[in-house]
């Protein structure tokens, strides 16, 4: 009984392993998919923040005296 036991116990181990190892091949599979898709959203996104950076540092008193001192230099 404990021999069927420990078969059993192998097989389904097995089957756990072979299904760890179709996900790592399907995410292998899927990564250069996914890096294409993204890729030009965190570029726009990136792009947007930088904007937004400049826009708030020339909009705010802080950034305006900022910049003044830098001319009188």
């Amino acid at each position: 009984m404990n021999e069927l036991i420990a078969f059993e116990v192998v097989l389904v181990a097995g089957a756990e392993l072979k299904a760890v190892r179709d996900q790592l091949k399907a995410a292998v599979e899927a990564t250069p998919k996914k890096l294409e898709t993204i890729t030009p959203i965190v570029s726009f996104l990136l792009e947007q923040s930088v904007g937004v950076i400049k826009n708030h540092h020339t909009d705010t008193p802080e950034g305006e005296a900022n910049d003044e001192s830098k001319k009188d230099k």
